[in-house]
């Protein structure tokens, strides 16, 4: 695992992959992405070939009490998971085709 400070560098030099405020939001709630991270891995030495953003994000908002900085209502909100898949993909590069990666609507993005 990638420490905070690689991850950050990393989302600014592909920040064309990622939603517009993604970075900040990434810099406030890194822990969610850790935690995005572990569950990735843990599904995948379960036997997953493909696994589902959504579906991670959605085990770990029933699993635990993390909450986004700023968004005090919301354990993790939808707008930034498949930002979260990317970036997974972009620290764990050994894991390339574990989640499908689409087109952002906003801008073009290249095959991570």
């Amino acid at each position: 695992m990638l420490t905070y400070e690689q991850a950050k560098s990393i989302i600014l030099l592909n920040d064309k992959i990622f939603r517009p405020n993604f970075y900040t939001w990434a810099c406030n709630n890194f822990g969610i992405y850790e935690y995005f991270e572990q569950e990735a891995l843990r599904f995948y030495a379960m036997g997953y070939d493909r696994i589902g953003a959504k579906m991670i994000v959605e085990n770990i908002r029933y699993r635990t009490i993390l909450k986004e900085i700023g968004n005090g209502e919301w354990k993790i909100n939808n707008s930034f998971t498949a930002d979260l898949a990317r970036l997974f993909l972009l620290l764990n590069p050994a894991y390339i085709g574990l989640f499908e990666i689409r087109t952002l609507h906003t801008k073009i993005v290249r095959e991570i």
